[in-house]
């Protein structure tokens, strides 16, 4: 993908000092500007355009910060029982990955050296359920059963 360029752009690659960070910019109040505005704004993908006191626009905000940010919901389920759809794990790509293992960790991190494969529901894999080892990569809305060690008492 081609940006545009400019000498500031290139001092803060050498001098390496500069951190960027992710953003959108959410326009309040479309409701008092014209059509043309409001599709003139839209035009740029970090814009979100919004009106607080009529409601609109903001799924398409909340839609924008998810992506923005690469946070995805996973669902558990239990052996025996239906997902639980009401209660996601939140997962984002910058702090610990889009794994199993970084699911599990979220879930309770003494469960790794318990676990032994899971079950997995969803984009993420080819069969359903399909059973995957620690480093599957998940995606949003899948669901995941963690499948513990046997172990033999005695």
């Amino acid at each position: 993908m081609l940006d545009d360029y400019d000498a500031d752009d290139l001092i803060d690659v050498i001098e390496g000092n500069r951190h960027y960070c992710k953003c959108i910019y959410a326009y309040n109040k479309i409701d008092i500007i014209s059509i043309e505005e409001c599709d003139r704004l839209t035009k740029d993908s970090q814009n979100a355009v919004i009106s607080c006191q009529m409601n609109l626009g903001i799924d398409i905000l909340l839609e924008k910060l998810w992506d923005q940010l690469g946070m995805v919901r996973i669902y558990t389920k239990r052996r025996g029982e239906a997902p639980d759809f009401s209660d996601p794990l939140i997962l984002t790509n910058e702090r610990h990955g889009l794994t199993v293992k970084s699911a599990i960790m979220q879930l309770h991190r003494d469960l790794m050296t318990e676990f032994s494969y899971a079950l997995v529901w969803g984009r993420s894999v080819k069969h359903q359920p399909q059973k995957c080892g620690i480093n599957t990569k998940l995606y949003d809305e899948d669901v995941l059963q963690v499948a513990k060690k046997i172990c033999k008492k005695g």
